[in-house]
């Protein structure tokens, strides 16, 4: 039911449903796999930085990176690294974002499965860091170019099915 509302946009009721799901979650603790434990830290991250509640979405991607089961779902782990980094930008935790970008790159580069994609938002967030705010809107124009591009390429479009990097950046655009 998450990911309807992910799919579908409305943020808001699958909100609602987190504290229902964190509950269950909780009662069934035993009975849940690893495998839908990182999914559900995934979608509410995603949820609550849609929301941009940002505090809240990170502490649900600390919680999957820190799971020792990340290795079970790598592609959501990659994914959780790359909004990470999203919600240190939009925090403008400019003190983390450089250790962040350089240890996810590390990270995907020690998996050999690195997509263009992240290549280029990790290279367009190494220069958001440093660029003046009046150019801040002309890097994430090139990062959009960059996904237009990169994103008519069919194994590209997978990392989509995680989080939609393309609707992130056109929204930063507006």
């Amino acid at each position: 039911e998450l990911d309807v509302y992910i799919k579908s946009d409305d943020f808001t009721k699958g909100i609602a449903l987190i504290p229902q799901i964190q509950g269950e979650l909780e009662r069934l603790e035993k009975h849940v796999s690893p495998v839908h434990e990182l999914q559900f830290s995934f979608s509410f991250a995603r949820l609550l930085h849609a929301n941009k509640k940002y505090k809240e979405s990170l502490r649900w991607i600390n919680k999957l990176l820190n799971n020792p089961n990340k290795e079970l779902r790598a592609d959501i782990y990659c994914c959780a690294r790359m909004l990470q980094i999203i919600i240190y930008y939009e925090t403008k935790d400019w003190n983390i974002l450089p250790y962040a970008i350089i240890n996810t790159t590390r990270y995907l580069k020690s998996t050999k499965k690195l997509y263009r994609a992240e290549t280029a938002l990790l290279a367009e967030m190494r220069k958001l860091e440093d660029v003046e705010k009046s150019k801040e809107l002309q890097q994430l124009k090139k990062l959009k170019t960059a996904f237009e591009e990169i994103f008519t390429d069919n194994l590209e479009k997978n990392l989509l099915d995680n989080f939609d990097f393309s609707s992130w950046v056109n929204d930063k655009i507006k």
